[in-house]
């Protein structure tokens, strides 16, 4: 085994030798698990607290043939964890009384209602379901104080599934049972999972522990890969191993049928030109095509339900219908964020530690999009705030590395009506008389996380030289997917590249593409800035992704320029 270990390891270039340890993987130990993470090395469920609890209530639940509502969220991520639950619920409820039981679902309108479980949701949830006896939660609770309150006192039974972080005192809601690794007092080591996940890890144990087929259970896995891509968790362990385990699905590599959900969708994108048939599926395109389809309804129409409909229809026609809907839907979405993007960069909002912008044109179903697309811009953190027309601002953050976005707004929790979140995106209401206090308290804050010379230049992971930068190469760091949050695909440096040939692309001819020894440098939009430069000049240095593109089954290296980061000599 040593002597196999040293192969491997002399077998690896240095380019990838180095990039593993830059991600903190350095022994040969380190890199084996890391890379062929199994399933036996995930942490037992079991370690949650109120774990056996939740079995015991949800099996009485069922038995008693109780009428059970799974309130999930209105992202990907609350979409696909309310699908899972009800699925599995049902199956469930065959599986121990003959019938799929009385289960259905609610997730809250994004533009009327807000996020999560609130009083006035749980009045919504008895109005269409009022002979529920049971809330079951995905996604959303940990917080939702005074909605439960309300929920016990209808002689609701609530049971909390969330992995957002419980509020820092440790103080928890007055549910019947509350598993949420992010509990200040659960000792389950990796907090990083989606919604999704716990669902279907609780739920996969409570089939253990009945001892009922846990092939049941394990056919979610495309949710539960698709999930942890979407919620950005980190794509380290278990979470590798779920993206994994839902790509093998997608690429029909493990037995199992690619869902027909998917399938659908899959289908019309084709159709659109927006997917190459035949193309494998990665984990780019798990969060940047199927995610963001889920993700449009909400933030366009307010409501997630066609996407959890999509993936609960028997009916073939029905499901066609849908996905060409959603697809129709995104479309919409990115027209609308584009604009709305392009408004926001007429102000320059470098220099500031944390940018906070409000915009009342905005959709609420855009600004964690444009929150997003800013703190990538500079590199900072970022709210986006709108009014929802009665004095209340709707806001979404998005953070940057190391930079716990929750925990320092938590710091003004006086300020907010609500909020909720994670450390790298977080939502909020707040009055629209507490934003300027909002804009100088969090001044003060993020001046003290944010380091002053941090720039919003990107910085390379690597310095490849230009003759070692080949397709061997990018099999080789392609080898090390999935990448995700914590384990980013490198951002790779390349100096001194000579300019062969200089070209335009796109119907507008906006798109610059230089050619250099067979390798393709693509600047998106550079042809304004970089095409008279990149005439004039004999050769550049440039930071951005390196590619295999296959063109008509022609394989070659493409760099996909980061920031507009092109150096001409």
């Amino acid at each position: 085994i040593k002597i196999n270990k040293k192969k491997e390891k002399d077998m690896r270039s240095h380019y990838i030798n180095y990039f593993l340890k830059k991600n903190g993987l350095e022994t040969e130990e380190e890199i084996e698990k890391f890379l062929d993470f199994k399933e036996s090395d995930i942490p037992d469920t079991k370690i949650m607290q109120g774990v056996d609890y939740f079995n015991k209530e949800v099996v009485a639940e069922i038995k008693a043939n109780n009428r059970i509502v799974v309130f999930g969220d209105y992202d990907t991520d609350g979409a696909l964890s309310t699908t899972v639950m009800v699925r599995s619920l049902r199956l469930l409820s065959f599986q121990l009384t003959g019938n799929y039981g009385r289960i259905s679902y609610f997730i809250p309108d994004r533009f009327i209602d807000g996020y999560g479980m609130t009083e006035s949701t749980v009045k919504k949830l008895l109005l269409k379901n009022p002979k529920v006896n049971t809330i079951i939660t995905v996604d959303n609770g940990i917080v939702a104080f005074d909605a439960i309150k309300l929920a016990k006192s209808k002689n609701l039974k609530v049971i909390v599934t969330d992995h957002h972080k419980s509020l820092d005192d440790g103080s928890l809601p007055d549910a019947d049972v509350i598993v949420d690794p992010g509990r200040q007092d659960d000792s389950y080591p990796d907090k990083g999972i989606s919604g999704t996940t716990l669902a279907y890890k609780l739920m996969l144990n409570l089939y253990e522990s009945l001892g009922l087929p846990v092939e049941n259970m394990t056919n979610l896995l495309d949710f539960v890969g698709m999930s942890v891509v979407s919620d950005i968790m980190p794509m380290r362990g278990q979470n590798r191993y779920y993206v994994k385990k839902a790509l093998e699905i997608f690429n029909n590599q493990n037995g199992n049928r690619l869902r027909f959900g998917w399938a659908a969708l899959k289908e019309v994108l084709i159709r659109n030109k927006k997917l190459k048939s035949g193309k494998k599926i990665d984990e780019m395109d798990f969060g940047f095509l199927f995610s963001p389809i889920i993700n449009a309804q909400s933030r366009v129409n307010g409501k997630a339900s066609v996407a959890v409909d999509l993936f609960l229809s028997q009916d073939s026609v029905d499901v066609r219908e849908k996905a060409d809907y959603m697809v129709m839907v995104n479309e919409e979405r990115k027209e609308l964020s584009n604009a709305a993007f392009e408004k926001l960069n007429e102000t320059d909002f470098s220099g500031n530690s944390i940018i906070i912008v409000q915009d009342d044109s905005l959709g609420e179903g855009l600004i964690g999009l444009l929150a997003g697309k800013l703190t990538e811009k500079y590199n900072r953190p970022s709210i986006v705030l709108t009014d929802t027309g009665n004095g209340t601002l709707k806001g979404s953050a998005r953070s940057i590395e190391n930079v716990d976005v929750t925990n320092a707004l938590r710091q003004r929790d006086d300020l907010f009506i609500g909020l909720g979140g994670h450390a790298g995106a977080a939502g909020m209401s707040l009055k629209s008389s507490n934003l300027n206090e909002l804009k100088d308290s969090m001044s003060k804050i993020f001046d003290e996380l944010v380091p002053a010379d941090l720039t919003a230049e990107p910085i390379p992971d690597l310095v490849i030289n230009a003759d070692d930068l080949n397709l061997d190469l990018l099999e080789e760091f392609n080898s090390l997917s999935p990448f995700g949050e914590g384990f980013k695909y490198p951002l790779i440096e390349v100096d001194s590249m000579p300019i062969d040939d200089v070209k335009q692309m796109g119907s507008d001819k906006t798109h610059l593409k230089i050619i250099s020894d067979n390798i393709d440098i693509i600047d998106w939009s550079g042809v304004e800035k970089f095409y008279d430069d990149a005439t004039a000049a004999g050769s550049l240095d440039v930071i951005g992704k390196a590619q295999v593109n296959d063109f008509n089954g022609k394989m070659s290296v493409q760099i996909i320029v980061s920031h507009d980061s092109l150096k001409f000599y």
